[in-house]
């Protein structure tokens, strides 16, 4: 009912920030579908909504005592449920994306070490990946490497451009500039396990300075 419509919003350049978030949370939707998605579910509640405050105020007059205040609140109430489903429905993406992050950056540390002890083995820096995605011990971590084997095993992309595209969509910065950090290493020559040692420790270190204020927080 809405592509088309949906369509020329998106040409225009509206929802950009939106479809940012969509691929950051990794949702199955596309842009297109979802802002049609968002249009249908208005086109349902503003006439159920103006029904509704209809109804409402039929009833409020009907049984008397009722005063223009009083519908006047009535409707008021009804379209500020509408206008709360539009806000449920366009920042949900955002707020996936912000927990998926927050997911992330708590297995990253440990991800991080178990990739510097791989590459420490000197194995080809793309198995690093694979080996990672095998194990399930990082699920939301796990989620984004897989964009990587995909880009290298299905689009035909180098793991550095592999890396550096994947950073863009991520919704965790830390890993975003654990995979920035690795394209220009391997780009660069330099030593994988070095850099991976070095960039766990930073990890770590962070990890434990937020146990810690969380910890006071829960005191």
């Amino acid at each position: 009912f809405f592509r088309k419509t949906s369509k020329k919003l998106l040409d225009k350049g509206y929802f950009r920030r939106l479809n940012i978030s969509l691929r950051k949370s990794n949702s199955p939707f596309i842009i297109n579908t979802y802002v049609s998605i968002m249009l249908f579910t208005m086109s349902i509640l503003i006439p159920v909504g103006i029904t509704a405050a209809a109804l409402l105020a039929k009833i409020g007059w009907l049984g008397g005592g009722a005063t223009e205040m009083i519908v006047a609140k009535e409707i008021g109430t009804v379209f500020a449920i509408e206008l709360l489903a539009w806000i449920i429905i366009y920042f949900s993406p955002m707020m996936d994306a912000s927990a998926s992050a927050r997911k992330i950056d708590q297995e990253l540390p440990f991800v991080t070490v178990h990739m510097a002890a791989i590459a420490g083995s000197g194995i080809e820096p793309s198995r690093i990946f694979s080996i990672i995605v095998a194990s399930d011990d990082y699920p939301n971590a796990r989620k984004e490497i897989i964009k990587v084997i995909n880009q290298i095993n299905y689009y035909g992309y180098d793991l550095v451009n592999a890396l550096k595209d994947v950073a863009k969509s991520t919704s965790s910065e830390k890993l975003s500039e654990l995979f920035k950090g690795l394209a220009s290493t391997i780009s660069g020559g330099g030593s994988l396990e070095t850099f991976l040692h070095k960039r766990a420790e930073t990890l770590l270190l962070d990890y434990r300075l937020d146990r810690e204020k969380y910890t006071k927080i829960a005191e």
